[in-house]
């Protein structure tokens, strides 16, 4: 059953990163449910814990704003 959460999570965590990433913006929500796949270590392969951290990384230079 967690095998089948990944799967689905997996498209959600791309289009949501990369919806971060073309805006600039990331709201509540988004921070949220990133922060939580992160902590997550049964959910979200290396790859997408790196892609998640570039969003983190890209808030704390500046480049991306935390929106309410």
């Amino acid at each position: 059953m967690t095998t089948n959460f990944s799967h689905q999570a997996k498209p959600s965590i791309e289009n949501t990163v990369s919806q971060i990433m073309q805006t600039g913006n990331l709201n509540r929500q988004e921070h949220f449910d990133l922060v939580t796949l992160f902590l997550s270590d049964f959910l979200v392969t290396e790859e997408e814990r790196i892609q998640i951290n570039l969003v983190f990384d890209n808030m704390y230079k500046g480049k991306i704003q935390f929106i309410d």
